[in-house]
């Protein structure tokens, strides 16, 4: 007869139950109705100095960190269920925190074993779980891991390594590199201050939102969300998404924004911009240096604002959309303008370069007293160059 074992993840389980099919071959279907809840609370004094990272560990279980005054200390509530109360508590039981100190400084996890319960011709392992809340001094660096939970920060911590499977990451403020991930789950970060260092964010499943960070280098991606930005100063910005759409408000330093399938929009940029997207729209707005501004289906709109300027080239392409470029009245490059299917417009006048103008859907030459080369080109829509 064959026996099955199962390992429950109680962190889903609530006070209304839970109930489990076990069956498979030659066993008979039972339902098994998982509960009751125990729970206990355990406080621990923390010895952090500066130079210690405080590491959190949980498999099932939310985490959260506030900086302050007063003592360093970790709060732990601790969740086991069962068939019966008797069970839950028996469960319990078996648990403890461990707060140990290692090279880096003090490490806290659950420390047990499940608790092996039958039924019929099977049987289950019964796990507790824990939600950590952890009150350290302001610059604290934190280590803080969740298979299954939601990891908080409140306050000025320090360097900061994030990293849930499944929950959502929410950082108040840090000062010092930021590493967060989750596998599935909306990732939210404000006042990063680390102009030396980087900021980096990932999100299988999840949007990533960034405001108001300071960081050498910033890099948020997503497999599937929106990525969001408002007023940030880096040297390097890299946002990448397969399925969302960009937003960037206020970015200082080189952008790079490349979205698989949703628009892409950058306004208050000051410096090199890249924003691509395969199936999305593109609008670009702010003082430019270099610019590659491409949409495999959708309009590109660019707005360069004064002090702009074409360092070393700058394109604009649309495989099926309107391309359309709005620069200062004292603006000078050499131009490359050219539609397959729709017209090209000029606002400015031009010194044609002999025999490169064909009809409305091509224009070469140069405006003002010349400089970089800008090219606008579209597939299937017309291509229009405005004065502001």
């Amino acid at each position: 007869m064959h026996r099955m074992s199962l390992a429950l993840s109680l962190v889903a389980l609530t006070s209304q139950g839970c109930q489990i099919e076990i069956g498979g071959a030659g066993v008979t279907s039972a339902a098994v109705r998982i509960q009751e809840e125990a729970t206990r609370s355990e406080t621990h004094a923390l010895e952090l100095s500066p130079s210690d990272v405080l590491t959190l560990v949980t498999s099932y279980g939310a985490i959260e960190v506030e900086s302050g005054d007063g003592p360093a200390e970790l709060r732990a509530t601790l969740r086991a269920h069962g068939r019966t109360e008797e069970e839950a508590q028996a469960v319990l039981e078996r648990y403890h925190v461990g707060v140990e100190r290692g090279p880096s400084g003090p490490r806290a996890e659950l420390v047990g074993e499940p608790l092996v319960v039958h039924s019929g011709s099977s049987h289950m392992e019964l796990s507790a779980s824990v939600d950590f809340v952890a009150h350290v001094p302001a610059g604290t660096r934190l280590d803080a891991r969740s298979e299954s939970g939601n990891l908080t920060t409140r306050g000025a911590l320090g360097s900061l390594a994030l990293e849930t499977g499944y929950g959502a990451i929410h950082v108040d403020e840090a000062r010092g590199d930021v590493r967060a991930k989750s596998g599935s789950g909306d990732i939210q970060v404000a006042r990063i201050e680390d102009e030396g260092g980087e900021v980096v964010l990932a999100s299988n499943y999840g949007a990533v939102h960034v405001r108001a960070s300071r960081a050498r280098r910033l890099s948020c991606k997503s497999g599937s969300g929106d990525l969001r930005l408002d007023d940030a100063s880096t040297e390097e910005l890299e946002l990448a998404t397969q399925y969302g759409a960009i937003l960037v408000e206020h970015a200082g330093g080189a952008v790079r924004a490349i979205s698989g399938s949703g628009d892409v929009r950058v306004r208050g940029a000051k410096g090199a911009v890249v924003a691509r997207s395969n199936y999305g729209a593109i609008a670009v707005e702010g003082e430019l240096a270099s610019l590659e501004a491409v949409s495999g289906s959708g309009d590109v709109h660019v707005t360069a604002q004064a002090g702009s300027r074409v360092d070393p080239q700058w394109r604009l392409e649309s495989s099926y959309g309107q391309v359309v470029l709005s620069v200062p009245a004292d603006f000078a490059c050499a131009l490359d303008a050219r539609t397959d299917y729709g017209t090209v417009e000029c606002a400015f006048p031009i010194t044609l370069e002999p025999g490169k103008r064909r009809g409305n859907s091509a224009l070469k030459g140069t405006i003002g007293a010349g400089g970089g080369a800008v090219t606008l080109v579209s597939g299937s829509g017309d291509v229009v160059l405005k004065k502001l």
